[in-house]
């Protein structure tokens, strides 16, 4: 960053310079200054390609899809070779036009912007409970966001539908999920077979918005254990009738993963796991094992315990590096070693409930 603001004070129209910095603004979410950056370089060379396309991918980011499409086409046109551009292009446009449904119900309600092809009912029945639920992050978490960025919910009725659209949007069909939330574009998608486990799914993906906007920098064990602790909640009748409810899928995926021999991942290592070695092959019993634990933590707990992970997410999110939140929350009577016998005894006591 030195280095190019110092060419940049030696050539202030070096064009790669200054495009170079807005990329590394991008890497610090500085989006807005990132673009700034953008937009001097393009006011002097309107026909840079890789400016014109970073700025579109940011507007994109913004779901400003008309600005979007302006330098990304234009990007496309100059660069037509570059198959990063086509694809950006076609996203943009799916994500503009929006799934294909011969008839959409729309539904806003605080921070969630409900789109769906099943009926208006359902439409206002999802924007409903998504509006409780962020009432729950919010009351859990003690943070409610000041003039949050709102999110769009896509409903489908049908996986066909819902796997179409993630793989324009993502390039991933998402086959084995129900939903998930899509940080670039700011999107929840959801299938929705009309069971509980599409509403568990849906107040799920919903906790890593909250989350994205709250606690970036959330650990993957607490940003997966937390939006299964809150995919328990249990809606009926636009009131909430059950909170930190068993999750008997994951229950059992632990409990019988321990009988055959496997041992759960110690806390101080499961707290510093990266992403890729969560989402590994033993990925659906790390979420069973970070779900149980932020279960423990505000359910059965001791005070002292609870307390400690409670102030693990404020460090978290006033943006303190993980490991030394880590160090300043689970000491003392909260170190693991103390209380990890505890939590398996509450894991072998929500198996006998």
């Amino acid at each position: 960053m030195i280095s190019l603001r110092r060419a940049l004070e030696l050539d202030p129209w070096c064009a790669e310079a200054r495009t170079a910095l807005a990329e590394q603004l991008v890497d610090q979410d500085d989006t807005t200054l990132a673009t700034e950056q953008l937009t001097r370089v393009l006011a002097r060379h309107p026909d840079d390609a890789e400016a014109l396309a970073l700025r579109g991918m940011l507007a994109l980011c913004r779901r400003e899809f008309d600005r979007a499409l302006d330098d990304l086409e234009l990007a496309q046109l100059l660069d037509p070779k570059r198959l990063s551009l086509s694809r950006n292009v076609r996203v943009a446009r799916h994500l503009a036009r929006g799934p294909s449904w011969k008839r959409t119900y729309a539904e806003a309600k605080g921070v969630y912007r409900v789109r769906t092809e099943i009926s208006a009912a359902a439409a206002r029945d999802f924007a409903t409970e998504l509006d409780l639920m962020w009432g729950e992050y919010a009351r859990v978490c003690g943070v409610v966001p000041k003039q949050p960025r709102p999110v769009d919910v896509l409903v489908f009725r049908t996986p066909e539908a819902y796997q179409t659209h993630s793989e324009l949007v993502l390039d991933d069909d998402a086959e084995s999920t129900l939903g998930h939330f899509v940080p670039s574009f700011w999107e929840i998608h959801l299938f929705d077979e009309g069971d509980l486990e599409a509403r568990r799914t849906l107040y799920h993906e919903a906790f890593h918005h909250y989350a994205a906007i709250v606690m970036p920098g959330l650990p993957i064990w607490a940003n997966e254990g937390m939006a299964e602790y809150f995919g328990g909640t249990r809606i009926t009748g636009g009131k909430i009738v059950g909170r930190a409810q068993v999750l008997a899928g994951r229950l059992d995926d632990f409990v019988g993963a321990r009988a055959a021999g496997w041992k759960p991942v110690p806390f101080a290592q499961l707290a510093h796991m990266s992403r890729a070695r969560f989402y590994e092959d033993d990925a659906p019993l790390l979420y069973a094992q970070a779900w149980t634990i932020v279960h423990y933590f505000l359910e059965a707990a001791p005070d002292e315990v609870k307390r400690a992970f409670v102030r693990y997410l404020e460090e978290i999110r006033a943006g303190k590096d993980p490991r030394l939140a880590y160090r300043a929350a689970f000491t003392g009577g909260a170190d693991p070693r103390a209380w990890e016998p505890r939590w398996l005894a509450h894991v072998e006591a929500m198996g006998r409930k």
